[in-house]
C-alpha cells in the first residue's frame, strides 16, 4: 500500500509541476501572440498608409515633388554604390561613364539639331505661306472700295 500513495504522490505532484510549467508555457505563448498581433497590426497599419499615399499619387491628391526627389536621390546612391562594388578598376570605370556620357552627349546634340532644323523649315513654309497669301490678297482686284480711298 505504501507503493501506491508514492506513485500517487508522483503522479499528483508530476501533474501540478505539467499544469505550472505549461501555465509559463502558455503566458510565454500568450504574450508571443499578443507580440505577433502588435507586430502584425503596425505592418498592417503601415501597408495601409503606403496604400492610401499611392492612391493620392494616382488620384492628384499628393505632391510628387517629394517621391521624384526621393527616386533622384536613390538613384545617386545606386549609382555611387554600383562604382564602388563595380568588378572593373577605377579607370576602366572612368572610362566607361566618359564614353557613356559623350555617346549621351552625341545624342542629345543631333536630336537638338534635328529639331532646330525642323522648327527652321516649318518657319520658312509658314513664311512663305503668309508671303503666298499676302500676294494674292493684294494681286486680285476687290469690288468694294476701300473706306480710305478717294473716289475717283
Amino acid at each position: 500500500m505504501d507503493m501506491d500513495w508514492k506513485k500517487l504522490l508522483k503522479v499528483m505532484l508530476g501533474t501540478s509541476l505539467f499544469l505550472v510549467e505549461s501555465n509559463r508555457v502558455g503566458n510565454r505563448v500568450r504574450s508571443r501572440m499578443g507580440d505577433f498581433r502588435d507586430s502584425a497590426a503596425d505592418t498592417f497599419d503601415d501597408l495601409a498608409g503606403r496604400i492610401g499615399r499611392v492612391s493620392d499619387s494616382l488620384s492628384g491628391r499628393r505632391d510628387y515633388v517629394s517621391p521624384i526627389g526621393s527616386f533622384l536621390i536613390g538613384m545617386g546612391i545606386g549609382a555611387g554604390l554600383g562604382m564602388l562594388f563595380a568588378p572593373a578598376s577605377g579607370e576602366e570605370t572612368r572610362n566607361r561613364i566618359m564614353d557613356q556620357a559623350s555617346d549621351l552627349k552625341e545624342r542629345v546634340t543631333q536630336k537638338a539639331t534635328n529639331i532646330r532644323d525642323r522648327a527652321s523649315d516649318k518657319a520658312n513654309e509658314f513664311a512663305d505661306q503668309a508671303r503666298d497669301t499676302i500676294r494674292r490678297e493684294t494681286s486680285t482686284p476687290s469690288s468694294q472700295s476701300s473706306p480710305y480711298s478717294r473716289p475717283a
